[in-house]
């Protein structure tokens, strides 16, 4: 695999986690498991494996994003590209309080 090639998959891996990162507060804590397959203009295919989670408990703590890039050959197929990005909870939307009566 050539150096382009490896640069690809990195890359590819930073800017998913920026674009899942950079969504809402509301896409993220309802962003799903997502496994897709990627295609760049090089002809090269990625298998790519995105999650979004709440550190601690939701609506009230910061939210982790993971990705993983997966090459459709060679020897990396077995360990991916990675890529975390972190969302800090300090802008945070107010929550409504809960009633009980």
């Amino acid at each position: 695999m050539s150096e382009r090639d490896l640069e690809e998959g990195r890359s590819l891996a930073l800017r998913t986690a920026a674009e899942v990162a950079a969504l809402s507060w509301e896409e993220l804590d309802s962003y799903e498991p997502r496994d897709d397959q990627v295609t760049l203009a090089s002809g090269h295919t990625f298998r790519v494996k995105s999650s979004a989670y709440w550190d601690m408990d939701a609506w009230q703590s910061d939210m982790q994003v993971s990705v993983k890039v997966y090459p459709s050959r060679g020897w990396r197929r077995y360990r991916p590209y990675t890529a975390r990005a972190f969302r800090p909870g300090v802008d945070l939307p107010e929550q409504d309080a809960f009633s009980f009566g």
